[in-house]
């Protein structure tokens, strides 16, 4: 026996074993709702779906970040601003305005646009960069072939072969 209480060793008293809600009844808690279940239900099931086809729906994502391969070899693309006298000088997008900093993923796709919109693209990144950093004539976009290995300190071994694909004017 418990000291004094009479209660057998291992048996938990009634009224600790079932604990009483405010209005003093010891009935079981409600399950939960049955629109909170099918709103769980559904968001499990969009986001098993966006995984399996990599669909990047925010905030549900495909983990392409983590799950990509990533390769030794890979194209990045870059833009000189041909100034008067036909030095270059690269034009860094992330000093632009917002607006213009998706170039890397505008030239992804860049040889399937229709000639208008290349055009459109091409004047409208033009400007931006004579607004910005004064007089250019024209842009010139690389293809430049990125390799991971053989590295020299924090850089590539060599400097990266650079192909002329587009020039704006």
């Amino acid at each position: 026996m418990d000291r004094g209480r009479g209660v057998e060793p291992g048996s938990i008293p009634e009224d600790v074993a079932r604990p009483t809600d405010r209005t003093g009844s010891t009935a079981p808690p409600a399950g939960v709702p049955a629109p909170a279940r099918w709103l769980v239900r559904g968001f499990l099931a969009a986001f098993l779906l966006c995984s399996v086809f990599g669909l990047e729906l925010w905030p549900l994502t495909g983990f392409r970040l983590f799950s990509r391969v990533r390769h030794e070899t890979r194209f990045i693309w870059t833009a000189d601003a041909v100034l008067p006298g036909g030095r270059e000088a690269g034009v860094v997008f992330t000093a632009l305005p917002r607006a213009y900093q998706g170039f890397g993923l505008i030239m992804n796709g860049f040889r399937h646009l229709s000639p208008d919109a290349k055009r459109a693209s091409c004047e409208a990144w033009l400007a931006e960069v004579r607004r910005v950093d004064g007089p250019a004539v024209a842009l010139r976009l690389y293809r430049v072939t990125w390799t991971a290995l053989p590295r020299k300190g924090a850089r590539p071994a060599r400097p990266p072969p650079r192909r002329l694909d587009y020039v704006c004017r």
